[in-house]
């Protein structure tokens, strides 16, 4: 009698633990669908429901970045989140999610795709830094609006095949360099043993 309560207890503790991780999940993906809400949606007068916010401030000239920094594509089937996180103008991480995806039990709010530290990809840590990773893209805004209505595919842009191209472009809009990308994507593909491709 005392083993079957002790397990009992266990399972309790278990499940107390389990809805606690849930909760601070559930928590965390509102905040950010919070701060996403309040971006601007360039695509606010497209027919097909397509909705791009814009990943870093539409500022052709950023000084400083520090903090977190949220975007989104959602068009027909994608329905992407991708977040920055720099440091003093270091990027610590990139990350993209795919909210179409399901995980099951442990998380069915979205699918993790990429979670990647930039240190992971290059041992020199200066080339981290945020004017190693993007470049300065004067149409930026004209650019991410025109994902609103068309599939564009530009030669200089990396592909992969576990991002759709809309995905990979929008980065690129943003204005992270194409090497950058590159670099990016094939170190998804080395540590997924070739799993995932680019081409």
């Amino acid at each position: 009698m005392r083993y079957f309560i002790s397990i009992l207890r266990r399972l309790i503790s278990f499940f107390m633990l389990y809805l606690f991780v849930c909760l601070a999940q559930a928590n965390e993906q509102d905040s950010v669908n919070n701060s996403i809400d309040n971006q601007i949606n360039v695509c606010s007068t497209s027919k097909n429901n397509a909705r791009i916010i814009p990943l870093l401030p539409v500022d052709n000239d950023i000084q400083y970045l520090n903090g977190i920094y949220y975007g989104a594509v959602k068009e027909n089937r994608n329905n992407y989140l991708i977040k920055l996180d720099f440091e003093d103008n270091f990027l610590n991480y990139i990350e993209i999610q795919d909210n179409t995806l399901h995980l099951g039990i442990k998380d069915n709010s979205r699918k993790i795709v990429l979670h990647i530290p930039c240190q992971d990809i290059y041992h020199n840590k200066s080339l981290c830094q945020k004017n190693k990773i993007l470049f300065n893209n004067p149409n930026q805004l004209k650019d991410l609006k025109k994902l609103c209505y068309s599939n564009l595919k530009h030669r200089k842009i990396p592909k992969t095949s576990y991002l759709p191209d809309i995905v990979v472009e929008y980065l690129y809009f943003n204005g992270i360099n194409a090497k950058f990308l590159n670099d990016l994507f094939k170190y998804q593909t080395k540590i997924t043993n070739g799993i995932v491709d680019t081409f």
